[in-house]
């Protein structure tokens, strides 16, 4: 089968459709036909060599994290989904990347299926939304009538969180660059401000903060209220040591305890998601859809900013 592919760490230059062996379900699993998938920051850092730590120097090294796509064959085991089933769904922590491909094997707890109506390639923004459920739902607890406050609004956690913080019955403040100031007032978000021009200090306190970007934590923690919560998705990937340190000192020292996580959703938080988009909660963004064999272009475009929502590449 075709899958995207790379030899050693870089550039998105380094990223080639190639071909290996198509998988077979082990029980427990299934094998998925890839329709589409999106672009996220944390490939981007793997294929660049900022992980390398995590990820070591065995080549040639996949990429993909999310798909959407029909069910093609079962493991053993598996009950809940039949061949056929048009299903979306997310890499665990331990499979690591490679839905990048025109099939990808999965463990069933990890996909959902897709609500009728929803276009595959549309709906390849939105599994990274289980991360959002997560933030928003279990991590912060966000309740109606609160203070939100979304950092990087625009891109792909960032949307899907001014959109369910809106639902949630949140206020919702977005930080983006000024060119998507009018995207995620689109999206609901009740303010919108140019991370550039306004200074953390100048934004007013908060009750949960959400931050996508993971550079300067300690000046948004201060922003809390009293009682405040704020999650974190990423960190510093200059000063990796010095990030993480803080984040782990933030749950003993000082007012309000930052929580940092990796998305790593179950079949509950998919179910979740459809619920969402069905009650009109939730709606994909996608900022451009590129084909396999333009991978490249796709991680080019990421890195290069400025995307709204989300970038998708279709497979099939």
């Amino acid at each position: 089968m075709k899958a995207v592919l790379y030899d050693r760490y870089g550039g998105p230059d380094v990223l080639y459709t190639g071909r290996v062996p198509r998988p077979d379900p082990a029980p427990g699993e299934v094998l998925v036909k890839v329709r589409a998938f999106s672009v996220n920051g944390g490939e981007l850092a793997a294929r660049a060599g900022r992980l390398r730590l995590l990820t070591g120097r065995k080549f040639p090294k996949r990429v993909g994290l999310d798909f959407t796509g029909e069910v093609a064959a079962l493991g053993a085991g598996v009950t809940r989904f039949a061949v056929g089933d048009r299903v979306w769904g997310v890499l665990g922590r331990t499979s690591g990347f490679g839905s990048a491909a025109e099939y990808v094997a999965v463990p069933a707890e990890r996909i959902g299926r897709l609500p009728d109506g929803l276009d595959p390639v549309d709906a390849a923004a939105l599994p990274v939304a289980t991360t959002t459920i997560t933030a928003l739902r279990d991590k912060a607890g966000l309740r109606s009538g609160e203070r939100l406050l979304v950092r990087g609004a625009a891109g792909g956690v960032g949307n899907t969180a001014v959109q369910l913080g809106r639902a949630y019955g949140a206020e919702v403040t977005a930080l983006a660059r000024a060119a998507n100031l009018d995207f995620v007032r689109g999206l609901g978000a009740h303010k919108a401000v140019d991370h550039r021009t306004v200074r953390p200090a100048e934004l007013g306190r908060f009750d949960v903060v959400l931050d996508t970007v993971g550079t300067d934590l300690r000046a948004f923690r201060r922003l809390l209220n009293p009682g405040g919560r704020m999650v974190t998705i990423a960190f510093d990937l200059e000063r990796p040591a010095t990030s993480l340190g803080y984040l782990a000192a933030s749950t003993v020292h000082g007012r309000g305890r930052v929580r940092f996580f990796s998305g790593n959703p179950t079949q509950a938080d998919f179910d979740d998601l459809a619920r969402h988009v069905v009650e009109g909660k939730l709606s994909p963004a996608v900022d451009t859809v590129f084909p396999l064999e333009e991978t490249a272009a796709a991680h080019q475009a990421l890195e290069a900013g400025g995307v709204q929502g989300k970038y998708v590449v279709r497979v099939a």
